[in-house]
């Protein structure tokens, strides 16, 4: 098993799945991390490196991967006490999926001592599983949290940008990840208080769309108007000059005659 050490992470690189290749990259937002067997105290924050196949679409077109679930279990166990549906996340600027659970952690209920966790990449085809994380252990179900500026926002078809505010203590280092592509942010992590800058890309579909950033826990939700679709003209109407127009009387030279159904 490959490991390294990066900024506090831990990263296993022995996994490669058959069709949902996963790498699941402890990551805990700790003073210190000596290696992947190492026990973190008050781990507050998930690193992983998506599925190879997170953007792959199926012959239907289909997504090979739904969504990601974070599952957390008591070392040892082979069943996990807690799981959580993490959706389908973006990756950071750094290629990997950060996922902030400190504010959830006080409504886990934890049997004590170290803890394990994995994450899976479900999809129509089935799950691809990570290997386990690093152990990690809690000494109290207190943690970070933070307030936000708004809950939500709302944004034109063609696109634009707006902010949201997080407020929170000067010790307290957050994650921010959108739930979409559309969405990107001028930051995706941070220590104490600050403003996440978030653009909206063009929207060229009719349909109406939604959006959420989450940051330590706390949704923004954005929702962004279709394009109009301008109707076509009935075909009852003329385009203008000749709308409701008399035009006159024609007149032809000469006369006609009538034989067997014809005019000459």
């Amino acid at each position: 098993m490959l490991t390294e050490q990066a900024r506090g992470v831990c990263r296993d690189r022995s996994l490669r799945l058959s069709w949902l290749a996963l790498l699941l990259l402890v990551a805990v937002l700790a003073p210190s991390f000596a290696g992947a067997q190492t026990v973190v105290t008050n781990p507050t924050t998930l690193v992983f490196a998506p599925s190879a196949d997170h953007e792959a679409r199926l012959s239907d077109g289909r997504l090979k991967v739904d969504y990601y679930r974070f599952d957390v279990f008591a070392a040892g166990a082979s069943q996990p006490f807690q799981s959580t549906d993490l959706g389908y996340p973006t990756p950071g600027s750094d290629g990997l999926i950060h996922y902030d659970f400190s504010s959830a952690i006080a409504s886990w209920p934890l049997p004590g001592g170290n803890y394990v966790s994995r994450v899976s990449a479900v999809g129509p085809m089935g799950a691809g599983v990570s290997t386990l994380s690093n152990p990690f252990t809690f000494t109290s179900t207190s943690a970070c949290s933070c307030s936000l500026s708004g809950t939500s926002a709302s944004a034109p078809a063609a696109g634009g940008g707006t902010q949201v505010s997080v407020t929170t203590a000067s010790t307290c280092s957050w994650t921010a990840s959108s739930s979409v592509s559309w969405l990107t942010l001028s930051a995706t992590r941070g220590t104490g208080s600050g403003t996440i800058v978030i653009t909206v890309a063009a929207n060229t579909t009719s349909s109406a769309r939604t959006g959420v950033v989450t940051v330590l826990g706390r949704a923004f939700t954005v929702t962004q108007a279709g394009t109009a679709v301008t109707p076509p003209p009935t075909g009852s109407s003329l385009p203008s000059p000749w709308q409701n127009r008399d035009i006159g009387t024609v007149g032809l030279a000469g006369s006609s005659t009538y034989s067997s159904g014809i005019y000459s």
